[in-house]
This record gives structure tokens, sequence and C-alpha cells, in this order.
């Protein structure tokens, strides 16, 4: 299945019979000659796997330290964030 994102031009997304999903982006297109096409995956999911790239999550909140730990190993960095409100245990990782 194929859905276009109504917000964000050139953006849609696939579904496939194994429950993946994957949103993709049109980077760079010949008006001329459609055949001449480029797609990114901005992110996605397998049964036991979730691929992202050029995702930012901020503000994360009540990450077991295993996760946190394999977010920092992975190229997160720590931003420790807490609102008022939030509590002594509030965490910020933040992945680009």
């Amino acid at each position: 299945s194929v859905a276009w994102n109504p917000v964000v031009a050139l953006e849609f997304v696939t579904g496939c019979w194994d429950g993946s999903v994957r949103v993709w982006r049109i980077v760079s297109h010949n008006v001329t000659d459609r055949r001449d096409v480029s797609v990114q995956m901005l992110c996605g999911n397998d049964v036991a796997l979730l691929s992202a790239m050029g995702l930012t999550i901020k503000g994360a909140i009540g990450l077991s330290s295993m996760n946190r730990k394999l977010l920092l190993q992975r190229g997160a960095y720590d931003d420790p964030m807490v609102s008022e409100g939030e509590g002594d245990n509030a965490e910020g990782v933040e992945l680009e």
C-alpha cells in the first residue's frame, strides 16, 4: 500500500504484507523524464528492527538504563531536560 503525506510535499508511506511500514521522501526528480527519480527512506520498521535516519528525539522520559546506553552508544547525546513538575527522573536523549 502507498499513501501520500497530505502535509509534506513529496513524502509518502508504504506498507507491506509483512507488517513493515516505511516513510519515504522524493529527494530529486526530473520533471521532463519521469523515470529519473531518487527517493530516501526517512524511517521504517521491520518485524524485529526499527531504522531511522535524520531522526531527532528530544525530552525522552522513562528510558531504561539499557535503552539509554544503547542510544548513547549509537550516536545519541545526553541532554537532560527537566521542566517544572517533571520530577528528578526526567531524562533527555537526542539523536541526530
